[in-house]
This record gives structure tokens, C-alpha cells and sequence, in this order.
């Protein structure tokens, strides 16, 4: 039923499935918007109209997919998110969302649509992790599109989410940590290596640590960057993507002993290569000439220094969940993990090492048991 409305209000409806729709004139066009009550439809038009730079023309119910991904990636995403997001949520939409959906029209999507999108891209050899990784973007660009009145309902909530899946971790010993190390001739490497293994920085992190954010005397480092590299733009120093990240982290004697080794010898090093020496980022883990390390090529001579010390083959980043696995296996707090490994929560840090529980339960067990006993 059509209700009145003041000048220039536009029409408003209560349909038949009990949602409200607004018909609103822009630029000589009709616009639709949908809600449960007539205020949130009202709220609707009202935010949409206010949104800086937000053209109301852009709901058009032609508009396609690929235009409102466009709209939304450079417009609602890019003001608020990191430059590594930004560059996941291009690749997601330009790879695997716009070759098979971006003609559609945004209004004619359908639940179904989105389901056999994610089953072809799982027949064509993706991963869980990035099939899911592609709902996620959908998921939010598309409750964008409810929340401005593009779309009455969020297609993407009745999918079956698909599941990233979890790839098998490889974890050391403390003993192959000091293999591994020993094993490695390159002081600068080995002391990349005690680190990882023992305070669990990031890649990214332990290629951007300068020698400025580490104090030896104390026994510590200062995470206040990380070193990436971006599409178009090639390695570049980004902050942290939360406060978590930005941290200060104690180091075992073992990494300290490492760094140290470490030092000495890149002053050699640079003193040999005379001009040529590029450090003006003073990094700790550097390459021979004193600029950023490229993360693939450090993967590679990973693989050769766990090679020459006998250990198999794992990623780099197995180095970080090492020292995780370690430092909870150790009995070390979760909070106190938690904080050092610069997750945002303690729940994610005992959800990627739930593996470490049941060793932790047993010791605690073991413990209350001597306490009950002592007690006797």
C-alpha cells in the first residue's frame, strides 16, 4: 500500500513479504530502497544522500555487478582499509569474481549464483582458503549494497560459507631450531633464523626490522613496520595493519648471542663494500649490499640452509607457529603468546594452536594432581 509522503519525499511502500520499499526520484531517475520499517528505508535514503562523493544514480537497478564492485572497492573500501587488504580484495574481485559474475545485473543476483560461482572456482584448482577469501569480499561489498538500499536482502548470507581449510603445519623442536641454525653459514641468515623460530615476528616484520628498533643491551626489538611488496609499486616499508602488531618483543639469549654475530659481521660487510653499500634503512636482515631482502628469494635459501641441516621441507612461516608451539608448549601464558605474536585476540592465538592444548591440559592435570597430594 502507498502511504503519503511530503514533497520531494519520494513513495514509500510496504510490500507484500513485509519489507518497506522507498521509490525515490534522482537526477530524473526512480531509486529503490528496501528495509524492514519505513524509518530504516527513510534512514537509508537519507545516509545515501549524505554519503560525500556517493552518487544516488549509482543505484541504478541496471547497474552490474562489476560497476557496483568498482564503486565500492575505490570508494568504501580503499578510504579505511591497508594498502595489503586493498590489493587481496582487487585481486579477489578481478580475478575470480568479474570474469564470471561482473556482467550480471546487481539486483538479479541470486544465492545460487554466488554457490555455482564458488564451485567452479573450486573445480578450477583453488584453494579453500581463497574460494573463502572471495565469499568474504562478496559478503561485505554485498551487505554494503543492503545497507544503501541497493539490494533489499544480502544474497551472500544464504550460501553455505565455504571453508578456508587448514594446510597441515610443520613445527621444530627446540633442538632443530638450534640445528637449523648451526647448520646455516650466513650470520645474517642464522640470526634471522634464532629469531623466527623463537619470538615468531612475521616475514614481513623481520625483513623491515632496522637496527634502530633493537636494543641487544635489553634484550629486545620494537615492531614498527613491515616490508611488503605491493602490485605497481615494488617493496615498500607499510605500518602494522593493527595496533597489536605494533609491539615490543623480548628476545631469548639464544637470538640475542645470533643478532650479535650478526652486527659484526655486516660492519665488515660493509666496510668491504665501500660505496656501493645501500643502508640507508639500517636493516638488520639485509641483503650483501645492505638493501631490503626479497621475500622469495629468502624462501629459496630457506629451503637450501633446512637441506644442508638434514630437516626435510617446510615454509618459512612454519618458522613463526614454531615459536608459537614452543612458547605454549613451555607453559608460557596465552595472553603472554598472544602478545608477542601480535594477534589481536588470545582466542585467535589458542584457535591456530589448539594442537598445543591437549599437552597443556595434560601438565596442568599433572600439576593439580601433586598439589592434591601434597594436600593429603
Amino acid at each position: 500500500m502507498a502511504l503519503r509522503r511530503g514533497h520531494g519525499e519520494g513513495s514509500y511502500y510496504q510490500r507484500s513479504d513485509g519489507r518497506w520499499e522507498a521509490r525515490v526520484s534522482v537526477s530524473g531517475r526512480r531509486r529503490s530502497f528496501y528495509g524492514p520499517t519505513k524509518r530504516d528505508v527513510m534512514a537509508k535514503v537519507r545516509e545515501a544522500s549524505a554519503r560525500p562523493g556517493y552518487d544516488l544514480s549509482s543505484l541504478d537497478s541496471r547497474q552490474t555487478i562489476a560497476q557496483f564492485l568498482t564503486y565500492w572497492l575505490k570508494q568504501v573500501e580503499e578510504p579505511r582499509i591497508g594498502p595489503l587488504t586493498y590489493q587481496s580484495h582487487e585481486t579477489a574481485i578481478r580475478l575470480h569474481i568479474l570474469p564470471l559474475l561482473g556482467r550480471l545485473r546487481l539486483s538479479s543476483l541470486t544465492p545460487q549464483q554466488l554457490q555455482a560461482l564458488y564451485g567452479e572456482l573450486a573445480s578450477e584448482g583453488l584453494s579453500g582458503a581463497t574460494v573463502a577469501r572471495v565469499h568474504a569480499v562478496l559478503h561485505a561489498a554485498l551487505g554494503h549494497a543492503v545497507l544503501v538500499g541497493a539490494l533489499g536482502t544480502n544474497p551472500a548470507d544464504r550460501v553455505g560459507k565455504p571453508r578456508a581449510g587448514q594446510r597441515e603445519m610443520r613445527t621444530l623442536t627446540f633442538g632443530e631450531v638450534v640445528q637449523l641454525v648451526n647448520a646455516t653459514g650466513d650470520p645474517t641468515r642464522r640470526a634471522l633464523y634464532a629469531v623466527a623460530a623463537t619470538a615468531g615476528l612475521r616475514r614481513g616484520e623481520l625483513l623491515g626490522l632496522s637496527w634502530r628498533d633493537t636494543d641487544l643491551a635489553l634484550g629486545r626489538v620494537h615492531i614498527q613496520r613491515t616490508l611488503q611488496r605491493l602490485t605497481g609499486e615494488g617493496l615498500v616499508f607499510l605500518p602494522p595493519k593493527t595496533d597489536h602488531g605494533r609491539r615490543t618483543v623480548d628476545l631469548t639469549k639464544f637470538a640475542i648471542e645470533a643478532l650479535k654475530a650478526d652486527r659484526a659481521a655486516q660492519r665488515e660487510t660493509r666496510l668491504r663494500a665501500g660505496p656501493s653499500w645501500n643502508g640507508q634503512e639500517d636493516l638488520v636482515f639485509a641483503s650483501s649490499v645492505g638493501t631490503p631482502m626479497e621475500a622469495s628469494y629468502l624462501s629459496k635459501l630457506f629451503k637450501r640452509d633446512l637441506e644442508a641441516a638434514g630437516l626435510g621441507q617446510m615454509r618459512f612461516h612454519e618458522l613463526r607457529h614454531t615459536a608459537a608451539t614452543l612458547l605454549l608448549g613451555s607453559g608460557t601464558s596465552p595472553k603472554v603468546a598472544q602478545e608477542m605474536l601480535g594477534h589481536s585476540r588470545v582466542a585467535i592465538t589458542l584457535d591456530l594452536y589448539s594442537h598445543v592444548q591437549p599437552t597443556l591440559q595434560a601438565e596442568a592435570v599433572a600439576v593439580l594432581d601433586r598439589l592434591l597430594e601434597a594436600a593429603r
